[in-house]
């Protein structure tokens, strides 16, 4: 630290004083705040939250659609504190899963999020929801209808035919 770069922090310590505020306690909260920011980006928090889902008993299948989740926005907001994501940052990471045409999972990775979001805010890490203010901003996937059988005789003969296809002995 050279002489000047010294003196500018006396008196940046001096002036603080003279506010009444402690320059040593200033650096630790300073410190600490860094460190709690460090500690809160969306992955670590989104990691957190299924860990609980884990404690919970939730079954592997949504844990693992999950993580599947959290992997996909990973890139674009991963590396960010979650309460400073705008709500601009979220809707970009879940158009580019919309570009590709996959637009039910957009619509799931945006309810992802604001689990998420919504964890951070109950573990007191962030003051709101970017996820809320995005329902609606995508494209609703396109309903598919399947045809229902209706006739039991109709369902043993497609029955009688899948085993078939299947080799499954059972006839």
């Amino acid at each position: 630290m050279s002489l000047k770069e010294a003196r500018a922090k006396r008196d940046e310590a001096r002036r603080l004083l003279a506010n009444g505020i402690d320059p040593a306690a200033a650096k630790r909260q300073a410190f600490i705040e860094a460190t709690i920011g460090a500690a809160t980006t969306f992955k670590l928090v989104a990691d957190e939250y299924i860990e609980k889902m884990e404690r919970e008993g939730k079954k592997t299948v949504p844990i693992k659609k999950s993580r599947w989740f959290r992997d996909l926005l990973d890139r674009d907001i991963g590396h960010r504190p979650v309460s400073e994501i705008t709500p601009h940052e979220l809707l970009n990471a879940l158009r580019k899963v919309e570009r590709k045409g996959h637009h039910e999972t957009a619509q799931r990775l945006r309810a992802f999020a604001g689990r998420v979001f919504h964890y951070a805010i109950v573990t007191m890490r962030a003051q709101e929801n970017p996820a809320d203010l995005l329902r609606g901003a995508l494209t609703a996937p396109q309903v598919k209808h399947h045809a229902a059988i209706l006739e039991p005789s109709s369902l043993a003969s497609c029955c009688a035919q899948s085993w078939a296809i299947s080799g499954n002995p059972r006839r």
